[in-house]
């Protein structure tokens, strides 16, 4: 019966040993003394691992035999123990066949020669650590007690009303229009604020200098769109003409003083187009004169 009870997974001197007593004289074997060679590490060495995969690879492999292993990191060992792998087996692993095959045995029966079956760990199932279960119960819990609630806090909502598309067209160009008055306001009360600014502000005193011998074309091309926008925002402008008097020191023949009185007469044209009044000349024709014009609205 014992014999029958230790025939897997005891090695062949404990089997012997236990055939013989049993046979001979069962009593002289205490309980005690039989538990510990069930429970013995080297008798019991399949037992700590015992799954399908482990019986399919002892048919394959002696007990004492090696296989080529991949670990559970995905490395190859070669040559390794199937005793050791299997007591190294920790919980959660087991060991499967990757590549089936039969061990190469000698004369004897022994292994010998490169194993032919490659063997790999696995993880037969992901543990998970208890704090976050314990979260996911309660993450369950809490979802079920809520579901109750909603569904009442819907039972009690009135019913919503169905929109056509003929009212949700209307309702998007009424937003539409709000949007674009408003854009409108702003941009108003923007320029409305520039245009306030401008009038409010300090009048300024605006110079522009002017060398005798400049033409009346260059006159007009160069510095009209400058004094017609210094007087239409409120600025006086002084015209300075002759400025560099070291320039201007032989400039006074008859002829020079002609030229002179013509380009004076084109700086006053010009600023009473623009909308300024003259209001004075300081200086000396033979050296500097300065124009004074301040706009109209003043």
């Amino acid at each position: 019966m014992f014999a029958q009870v230790l025939k897997r997974g005891v090695s062949h001197g404990h089997r012997a040993l236990l055939t013989e007593g049993v046979g001979r004289n069962a009593v002289g074997y205490s309980p005690l003394l039989i538990s510990k060679m069930l429970y013995h590490p080297q008798i019991n060495r399949f037992k700590r691992s015992a799954n399908p995969e482990n019986e399919g690879i002892r048919s394959l492999v002696p007990e004492t035999g090696v296989i080529q292993l991949i670990d559970i990191n995905r490395k190859f060992q070669p040559n390794v123990s199937l005793v050791d792998v299997l007591k190294n087996l920790k919980e959660g692993e087991k060991l499967v066949v990757a590549n089936k095959g039969k061990q190469p045995l000698d004369e004897e029966g022994n292994p010998a020669g490169d194993p032919a079956v490659t063997c790999k760990i696995i993880r037969s199932e992901v543990r998970q650590k208890p704090k976050k279960a314990a979260r996911q119960a309660a993450n369950v819990q809490e979802l079920e007690n809520a579901e109750p609630e909603a569904s009442q806090a819907n039972e009690s909502a009135p019913p919503l009303e169905l929109l056509d598309k003929e009212s949700i067209r209307k309702e998007n160009k009424r937003r539409a229009e709000l949007n674009a008055q408003k854009k409108a306001e702003a941009r108003a009360k923007r320029k409305a604020g520039k245009e306030l600014n401008k009038k409010s502000g300090p009048a300024k005193v605006k110079s522009v200098s002017l060398s005798w011998t400049i033409g009346p074309h260059d006159l007009h091309s160069q510095k009209k769109s400058s004094i017609e926008s210094w007087l239409s925002k409120g600025h006086t402008v002084q015209i300075v003409l002759g400025r560099d008097t070291w320039k201007n020191r032989n400039m006074n023949s008859p002829l020079e003083l002609e030229k002179k009185n013509v380009l004076i007469k084109a700086c006053r044209e010009l600023c009473e187009e623009a909308g300024g009044i003259e209001q004075g000349m300081e200086g000396d024709i033979s050296t500097s004169i300065i124009l004074t014009f301040a706009p109209s609205s003043n």
